[in-house]
């Protein structure tokens, strides 16, 4: 909670640099898994602002490169919007 709680004020702060940090770190492969990325993105879908929204969906190809990250995306997105 704390961690999404974190991410959620990034994105209030600044939400397209939080998705170009997403990329950055996923397209990189700096963390162990790629399903804190995923679910990042989903937020800054999920809950931010339209211009933060169009970034994350501009993204989407680049952090989720597989069908499998897609569906965990989804899932993801699913939690946010309904």
């Amino acid at each position: 909670m704390e961690n999404a709680e974190a991410v959620r004020r990034c994105l209030v702060e600044d939400g397209v640099s939080v998705v170009r940090r997403i990329v950055e770190i996923s397209e990189g492969g700096r963390a162990p898994k790629n399903d804190p990325a995923l679910f990042a993105l989903a937020m800054a879908i999920g809950l931010g602002d339209e211009t933060t929204r169009r970034a994350a969906v501009l993204a989407l190809p680049y952090v989720a490169r597989i069908g499998t990250h897609l569906f965990h995306f989804l899932a993801f997105v699913d939690r946010f919007r309904g």
